[in-house]
Protein backbone atom coordinates (compact mmCIF):
# COMPACT_ATOMS: atom_id res chain seq x y z
CA UNK A 1 0.00 0.00 0.00
CA UNK A 2 2.59 2.45 0.93
CA UNK A 3 4.59 1.76 -2.24
CA UNK A 4 1.68 2.44 -4.19
CA UNK A 5 0.84 6.04 -2.29
CA UNK A 6 4.43 6.77 -3.23
CA UNK A 7 3.89 5.92 -6.82
CA UNK A 8 0.86 8.19 -6.93
CA UNK A 9 3.08 11.18 -5.23
CA UNK A 10 5.70 10.63 -8.41
CA UNK A 11 3.17 10.77 -10.54
CA UNK A 12 1.53 13.86 -9.34
CA UNK A 13 4.90 15.37 -9.02
CA UNK A 14 6.49 14.64 -12.61
CA UNK A 15 2.65 16.40 -13.89
CA UNK A 16 3.36 19.02 -11.85
CA UNK A 17 7.09 20.05 -12.50
CA UNK A 18 7.60 18.69 -15.58
CA UNK A 19 10.61 16.38 -15.96
CA UNK A 20 13.42 15.20 -12.65
CA UNK A 21 16.22 16.82 -12.20
CA UNK A 22 18.67 14.90 -13.35
CA UNK A 23 22.53 15.96 -12.10
CA UNK A 24 25.57 14.30 -14.02
CA UNK A 25 27.37 12.53 -11.17
CA UNK A 26 31.12 14.18 -9.46
CA UNK A 27 33.72 13.16 -11.19
CA UNK A 28 32.79 12.02 -14.58
CA UNK A 29 34.54 11.26 -17.93
CA UNK A 30 34.77 12.84 -20.47
CA UNK A 31 35.14 9.95 -22.74
CA UNK A 32 32.55 7.87 -20.91
CA UNK A 33 28.73 7.09 -21.97
CA UNK A 34 25.82 9.21 -20.16
CA UNK A 35 23.27 6.55 -19.06
CA UNK A 36 20.53 7.20 -16.55
CA UNK A 37 19.30 4.83 -14.28
CA UNK A 38 15.46 3.92 -13.52
CA UNK A 39 14.75 2.49 -10.45
CA UNK A 40 13.32 -1.30 -11.17
CA UNK A 41 9.81 -2.21 -11.33
CA UNK A 42 8.87 -5.43 -9.73
CA UNK A 43 4.94 -7.19 -8.82
CA UNK A 44 6.78 -9.32 -6.59
CA UNK A 45 10.45 -8.92 -5.49
CA UNK A 46 9.87 -5.02 -4.85
CA UNK A 47 13.23 -5.57 -2.28
CA UNK A 48 14.91 -7.60 -4.61
CA UNK A 49 14.07 -4.70 -7.47
CA UNK A 50 15.18 -1.71 -5.14
CA UNK A 51 18.70 -3.37 -4.16
CA UNK A 52 19.57 -4.38 -7.30
CA UNK A 53 18.83 -0.72 -8.80
CA UNK A 54 21.25 0.55 -6.37
CA UNK A 55 23.89 -2.20 -7.05
CA UNK A 56 23.46 -0.69 -10.42
CA UNK A 57 23.69 2.86 -9.82
CA UNK A 58 27.26 1.65 -8.37
CA UNK A 59 28.34 0.12 -10.49
CA UNK A 60 27.70 3.04 -13.32
CA UNK A 61 29.51 5.93 -10.74
CA UNK A 62 32.41 3.51 -10.79
CA UNK A 63 32.72 2.55 -14.59
CA UNK A 64 35.36 3.99 -16.60
CA UNK A 65 33.23 3.52 -19.90
CA UNK A 66 29.58 5.01 -18.43
CA UNK A 67 28.61 7.99 -16.78
CA UNK A 68 25.75 8.28 -14.45
CA UNK A 69 23.00 10.84 -14.56
CA UNK A 70 21.65 11.28 -11.24
CA UNK A 71 17.25 10.55 -11.34
CA UNK A 72 15.16 9.59 -8.73
CA UNK A 73 12.62 8.79 -11.40
CA UNK A 74 11.52 5.03 -11.03
CA UNK A 75 10.22 2.62 -14.27
CA UNK A 76 7.04 2.54 -12.70
CA UNK A 77 6.64 6.11 -12.56
CA UNK A 78 7.44 7.18 -15.62
CA UNK A 79 4.85 4.47 -17.25
CA UNK A 80 1.80 5.69 -15.60
CA UNK A 81 2.30 9.30 -16.20
CA UNK A 82 2.55 8.76 -19.58
CA UNK A 83 0.04 5.78 -19.44
CA UNK A 84 2.61 3.04 -21.16
CA UNK A 85 2.26 -0.67 -20.47
CA UNK A 86 4.28 -1.71 -17.61
CA UNK A 87 6.62 -3.20 -19.92
CA UNK A 88 6.81 -0.06 -22.16
CA UNK A 89 6.80 -0.43 -25.58
CA UNK A 90 9.45 0.70 -27.94
CA UNK A 91 6.92 3.69 -28.64
CA UNK A 92 6.80 4.26 -24.65
CA UNK A 93 10.16 4.08 -23.93
CA UNK A 94 11.18 6.45 -26.48
CA UNK A 95 8.45 8.79 -24.54
CA UNK A 96 10.20 8.35 -21.38
CA UNK A 97 13.42 9.46 -22.98
CA UNK A 98 11.86 12.18 -24.08
CA UNK A 99 10.33 12.63 -20.97
CA UNK A 100 13.54 12.77 -18.91
CA UNK A 101 16.01 14.49 -22.05
CA UNK A 102 18.03 12.13 -22.16
CA UNK A 103 19.28 9.57 -25.21
CA UNK A 104 20.21 6.83 -23.09
CA UNK A 105 19.20 5.17 -19.99
CA UNK A 106 18.98 1.91 -17.78
CA UNK A 107 15.42 -0.14 -16.73
CA UNK A 108 14.05 -2.98 -15.96
CA UNK A 109 12.13 -6.04 -13.61
CA UNK A 110 13.02 -8.16 -10.89
CA UNK A 111 10.57 -11.18 -10.41
CA UNK A 112 10.37 -14.05 -8.59
CA UNK A 113 11.95 -17.56 -10.31
CA UNK A 114 11.44 -20.15 -7.84
CA UNK A 115 11.67 -20.19 -4.00
CA UNK A 116 14.79 -19.17 -3.80
CA UNK A 117 15.89 -17.14 -7.07
CA UNK A 118 14.66 -13.79 -8.66
CA UNK A 119 15.20 -13.24 -12.43
CA UNK A 120 16.42 -9.81 -13.13
CA UNK A 121 15.94 -8.49 -16.33
CA UNK A 122 17.80 -5.07 -17.38
CA UNK A 123 17.21 -3.17 -20.73
CA UNK A 124 19.10 -0.39 -22.24
CA UNK A 125 17.35 2.16 -24.25
CA UNK A 126 19.52 3.73 -26.87
CA UNK A 127 17.78 6.27 -29.59
CA UNK A 128 17.06 5.44 -32.90
CA UNK A 129 18.32 1.40 -31.60
CA UNK A 130 16.64 -1.80 -30.96
CA UNK A 131 16.15 -2.52 -27.31
CA UNK A 132 18.51 -4.53 -25.22
CA UNK A 133 18.65 -6.67 -22.74
CA UNK A 134 20.44 -8.67 -20.25
CA UNK A 135 19.21 -11.32 -17.60
CA UNK A 136 20.72 -12.85 -14.79
CA UNK A 137 19.32 -15.51 -11.88
CA UNK A 138 20.35 -14.88 -8.64
CA UNK A 139 19.37 -15.61 -4.99
CA UNK A 140 16.48 -14.20 -3.77
CA UNK A 141 18.47 -13.53 0.20
CA UNK A 142 20.53 -11.05 -2.22
CA UNK A 143 18.26 -7.43 -1.32
CA UNK A 144 21.08 -4.99 -0.15
CA UNK A 145 22.38 -2.61 -2.91
CA UNK A 146 25.44 -2.79 -0.59
CA UNK A 147 26.17 -6.26 -0.81
CA UNK A 148 29.64 -7.42 -2.86
CA UNK A 149 27.86 -10.59 -4.32
CA UNK A 150 25.08 -8.52 -5.38
CA UNK A 151 27.13 -5.60 -6.77
CA UNK A 152 29.17 -8.78 -9.12
CA UNK A 153 25.87 -9.52 -10.42
CA UNK A 154 25.35 -5.95 -11.53
CA UNK A 155 28.35 -5.51 -13.10
CA UNK A 156 27.89 -8.27 -15.41
CA UNK A 157 24.14 -7.16 -16.61
CA UNK A 158 26.56 -3.69 -16.76
CA UNK A 159 28.74 -5.08 -18.95
CA UNK A 160 26.64 -7.08 -21.27
CA UNK A 161 25.08 -3.98 -21.91
CA UNK A 162 28.00 -1.93 -22.19
CA UNK A 163 29.20 -3.93 -25.02
CA UNK A 164 26.25 -2.45 -27.36
CA UNK A 165 26.51 1.20 -26.10
CA UNK A 166 30.34 1.53 -26.10
CA UNK A 167 33.42 0.37 -28.92
CA UNK A 168 35.95 -1.24 -26.96
CA UNK A 169 39.54 0.01 -27.52
CA UNK A 170 42.52 -2.61 -27.16
CA UNK A 171 45.89 -0.87 -26.93
CA UNK A 172 49.05 -3.17 -28.15
CA UNK A 173 52.71 -1.88 -26.86
CA UNK A 174 54.76 -4.39 -26.65
CA UNK A 175 55.63 -5.36 -23.30
CA UNK A 176 55.67 -2.01 -21.45
CA UNK A 177 54.00 -1.08 -18.62
CA UNK A 178 52.70 2.32 -18.06
CA UNK A 179 49.21 4.49 -19.06
CA UNK A 180 47.37 5.02 -21.62
CA UNK A 181 46.31 8.53 -21.96
CA UNK A 182 42.57 9.15 -23.56
CA UNK A 183 41.81 12.60 -25.25
CA UNK A 184 44.75 14.01 -23.16
CA UNK A 185 43.34 13.83 -19.31
CA UNK A 186 42.18 10.35 -18.97
CA UNK A 187 44.70 7.61 -17.70
CA UNK A 188 44.19 4.01 -17.65
CA UNK A 189 46.82 1.64 -16.76
CA UNK A 190 49.27 -0.86 -19.46
CA UNK A 191 50.24 -3.75 -18.34
CA UNK A 192 52.47 -6.20 -20.40
CA UNK A 193 52.40 -4.15 -22.96
CA UNK A 194 48.18 -4.73 -23.35
CA UNK A 195 45.27 -1.98 -22.09
CA UNK A 196 41.23 -2.88 -22.76
CA UNK A 197 39.09 -0.09 -22.43
CA UNK A 198 35.88 0.59 -23.18
CA UNK A 199 34.49 3.89 -24.72
CA UNK A 200 32.07 6.37 -26.20
CA UNK A 201 31.88 5.29 -29.94
CA UNK A 202 33.51 8.29 -31.36
CA UNK A 203 37.18 9.69 -32.42
CA UNK A 204 39.53 9.75 -29.68
CA UNK A 205 42.90 10.62 -29.03
CA UNK A 206 44.85 8.04 -27.66
CA UNK A 207 48.52 8.43 -26.08
CA UNK A 208 51.30 6.01 -24.81
CA UNK A 209 52.63 7.47 -21.22
CA UNK A 210 55.76 4.53 -20.20
CA UNK A 211 58.67 5.36 -19.04
CA UNK A 212 61.96 5.87 -20.66
CA UNK A 213 59.64 5.49 -24.10
CA UNK A 214 58.99 8.60 -26.34
CA UNK A 215 55.56 9.69 -26.41
CA UNK A 216 53.62 7.94 -29.43
CA UNK A 217 49.83 8.98 -30.31
CA UNK A 218 47.09 8.26 -32.31
CA UNK A 219 43.33 9.33 -33.56
CA UNK A 220 41.43 6.31 -33.37
CA UNK A 221 37.26 5.75 -34.43
CA UNK A 222 35.24 3.56 -32.18
CA UNK A 223 32.30 2.04 -33.23
CA UNK A 224 29.68 0.84 -30.67
CA UNK A 225 30.15 -3.03 -30.30
CA UNK A 226 32.77 -3.30 -31.49
CA UNK A 227 36.76 -3.73 -30.84
CA UNK A 228 39.36 -1.72 -32.19
CA UNK A 229 42.96 -2.23 -31.93
CA UNK A 230 45.75 0.20 -32.00
CA UNK A 231 49.58 -0.49 -32.15
CA UNK A 232 51.51 2.05 -29.85
CA UNK A 233 54.66 -0.29 -29.87
CA UNK A 234 57.87 2.23 -29.56
CA UNK A 235 59.72 1.83 -32.40
CA UNK A 236 63.50 0.25 -32.32
CA UNK A 237 66.19 2.21 -30.90
CA UNK A 238 68.03 2.60 -34.47
CA UNK A 239 64.97 4.01 -35.15
CA UNK A 240 64.17 6.39 -32.91
CA UNK A 241 66.53 8.77 -33.51
CA UNK A 242 70.30 7.15 -32.97
CA UNK A 243 72.64 9.18 -34.61
CA UNK A 244 73.55 7.35 -37.94
CA UNK A 245 77.30 5.84 -37.79
CA UNK A 246 79.89 8.60 -38.57
CA UNK A 247 81.12 8.01 -42.25
CA UNK A 248 84.21 6.60 -42.43
CA UNK A 249 86.90 8.82 -44.00
CA UNK A 250 88.49 7.89 -47.54
CA UNK A 251 92.16 6.67 -46.11
CA UNK A 252 94.18 8.69 -48.82
CA UNK A 253 97.44 9.08 -47.22
CA UNK A 254 97.57 5.30 -47.06
CA UNK A 255 96.52 5.08 -50.41
CA UNK A 256 99.27 7.41 -51.76
CA UNK A 257 101.73 5.85 -49.36
CA UNK A 258 100.99 2.21 -50.30
CA UNK A 259 100.79 3.57 -54.18
CA UNK A 260 104.36 4.38 -53.84
CA UNK A 261 105.71 2.06 -51.96
CA UNK A 262 104.25 -0.45 -54.08
CA UNK A 263 106.30 1.63 -57.23
CA UNK A 264 109.40 1.91 -55.25
CA UNK A 265 108.86 -1.85 -54.62
CA UNK A 266 108.41 -2.67 -58.25
CA UNK A 267 111.38 -0.21 -59.14
CA UNK A 268 113.70 -2.03 -56.97
CA UNK A 269 113.17 -5.25 -58.53
CA UNK A 270 113.91 -3.52 -61.76
CA UNK A 271 116.74 -2.09 -60.80
CA UNK A 272 117.97 -5.80 -59.49
CA UNK A 273 117.12 -7.16 -62.58
CA UNK A 274 119.27 -4.27 -64.25
CA UNK A 275 121.98 -5.25 -62.23
CA UNK A 276 122.11 -8.39 -63.33
CA UNK A 277 122.08 -7.68 -66.70
CA UNK A 278 125.25 -5.53 -66.18
CA UNK A 279 126.57 -8.31 -64.57
CA UNK A 280 126.09 -10.77 -67.05
CA UNK A 281 127.24 -8.72 -69.45
CA UNK A 282 130.52 -7.63 -68.30
CA UNK A 283 130.77 -11.34 -67.55
CA UNK A 284 130.47 -11.99 -71.19
CA UNK A 285 132.53 -9.47 -72.01
CA UNK A 286 135.48 -10.72 -69.80
CA UNK A 287 135.50 -14.16 -71.00
CA UNK A 288 136.65 -13.37 -74.31
CA UNK A 289 139.95 -12.64 -73.18
CA UNK A 290 140.26 -10.12 -75.85
CA UNK A 291 140.33 -6.82 -73.83
CA UNK A 292 143.52 -6.87 -72.55
CA UNK A 293 144.98 -8.18 -76.09
CA UNK A 294 143.30 -5.27 -78.61
CA UNK A 295 146.51 -3.36 -79.06
CA UNK A 296 147.48 -0.22 -81.31
CA UNK A 297 150.54 -0.45 -84.03
CA UNK A 298 152.71 0.68 -81.20
CA UNK A 299 151.97 -1.98 -79.54
CA UNK A 300 150.27 -0.16 -76.43
CA UNK A 301 146.83 -1.43 -75.58
CA UNK A 302 143.88 0.34 -76.53
CA UNK A 303 139.79 -0.09 -76.07
CA UNK A 304 137.96 -2.30 -78.29
CA UNK A 305 135.86 0.44 -79.47
CA UNK A 306 138.35 2.30 -81.18
CA UNK A 307 139.85 -0.44 -82.83
CA UNK A 308 138.76 -2.80 -86.14
CA UNK A 309 137.78 -6.24 -86.30
CA UNK A 310 134.96 -8.76 -85.61
CA UNK A 311 135.87 -9.35 -81.98
CA UNK A 312 136.51 -5.83 -81.23
CA UNK A 313 133.60 -4.91 -82.36
CA UNK A 314 131.98 -7.81 -80.01
CA UNK A 315 133.25 -6.48 -76.93
CA UNK A 316 132.51 -3.11 -77.65
CA UNK A 317 128.89 -4.12 -77.78
CA UNK A 318 128.84 -6.28 -74.83
CA UNK A 319 130.39 -3.10 -73.02
CA UNK A 320 128.28 -0.42 -73.85
CA UNK A 321 125.25 -2.88 -73.05
CA UNK A 322 126.49 -3.47 -69.80
CA UNK A 323 126.72 0.32 -69.01
CA UNK A 324 123.58 0.42 -69.91
CA UNK A 325 122.20 -1.44 -67.83
CA UNK A 326 124.15 -0.10 -65.41
CA UNK A 327 123.15 3.21 -65.42
CA UNK A 328 119.29 2.33 -65.72
CA UNK A 329 119.86 0.64 -62.99
CA UNK A 330 121.51 3.33 -60.27
CA UNK A 331 118.28 5.13 -62.02
CA UNK A 332 115.78 2.70 -61.18
CA UNK A 333 117.28 1.78 -57.80
CA UNK A 334 117.44 5.79 -56.50
CA UNK A 335 113.69 6.65 -57.64
CA UNK A 336 112.76 3.37 -56.03
CA UNK A 337 114.31 4.18 -52.57
CA UNK A 338 113.09 7.45 -52.91
CA UNK A 339 109.61 6.18 -53.35
CA UNK A 340 109.89 3.41 -50.69
CA UNK A 341 111.12 6.55 -47.99
CA UNK A 342 108.04 8.64 -49.21
CA UNK A 343 105.85 6.12 -49.18
CA UNK A 344 107.06 4.83 -45.74
CA UNK A 345 106.47 8.63 -44.68
CA UNK A 346 103.15 9.14 -45.96
CA UNK A 347 101.56 5.97 -44.88
CA UNK A 348 103.02 5.30 -41.55
CA UNK A 349 102.84 9.37 -39.85
CA UNK A 350 100.36 12.09 -40.30
CA UNK A 351 96.29 11.58 -39.56
CA UNK A 352 94.04 10.87 -42.82
CA UNK A 353 93.48 14.02 -45.23
CA UNK A 354 89.79 13.74 -45.19
CA UNK A 355 89.46 13.69 -41.49
CA UNK A 356 87.32 17.11 -41.38
CA UNK A 357 85.91 19.44 -38.23
CA UNK A 358 86.44 19.58 -34.92
CA UNK A 359 87.62 16.40 -33.51
CA UNK A 360 89.99 15.94 -36.80
CA UNK A 361 91.61 19.07 -35.64
CA UNK A 362 91.60 18.37 -32.03
CA UNK A 363 93.64 15.56 -33.02
CA UNK A 364 97.10 15.91 -31.75
CA UNK A 365 100.07 15.00 -34.82
CA UNK A 366 101.63 11.32 -34.74
CA UNK A 367 104.90 11.55 -33.91
CA UNK A 368 106.79 10.83 -37.14
CA UNK A 369 108.35 7.54 -37.26
CA UNK A 370 112.03 6.78 -37.83
CA UNK A 371 112.22 5.34 -41.48
CA UNK A 372 114.70 4.56 -43.56
CA UNK A 373 114.82 3.08 -47.04
CA UNK A 374 118.36 2.48 -48.68
CA UNK A 375 119.08 0.85 -52.14
CA UNK A 376 122.36 -0.78 -52.32
CA UNK A 377 124.69 -1.95 -55.26
CA UNK A 378 127.82 -3.61 -55.37
CA UNK A 379 129.71 -6.49 -56.83
CA UNK A 380 127.46 -9.42 -57.15
CA UNK A 381 124.70 -7.93 -54.90
CA UNK A 382 122.03 -5.39 -55.38
CA UNK A 383 118.56 -4.55 -53.79
CA UNK A 384 117.10 -1.97 -51.12
CA UNK A 385 116.79 -1.97 -47.33
CA UNK A 386 114.11 -0.61 -45.21
CA UNK A 387 114.54 -0.03 -41.84
CA UNK A 388 112.51 2.04 -38.97
CA UNK A 389 110.19 1.89 -36.42
CA UNK A 390 105.98 1.78 -37.21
Amino acid sequence: MARRLLLLLGVLTLVVFGRPTIARAEGTQATAVPVAVLAFDSEDAEENADGLTGAVKWKVRNSHAWTLLETNQSLGMLTAALRCPTRPTPECQQKIGEQIKQERYLWGFVSRAGKSEVLAEVHLYQRGKPDTVATEKYSANLRDGNDDTLRKIAGLLVDRLAGTALGTLVVRAGSLDGEVVIDGDKRFPLKGGTARIELSPDTHAVELSAPGVPASKKNVLLVAGKETTVDLSPAPTSARGAAPEAQKPFPTRKVIGGVMMAAGVGLGIFAFERYSKWSSLNDEANDTKLTGLINDTRGEKVAACDTTGATAERVCTLSKQANTAGVTGIIAGSVGGLLLIGGAYVLFTGGDSKESGKDASRKPLPTPKATNVSPWLGAGTAGAALSGTF
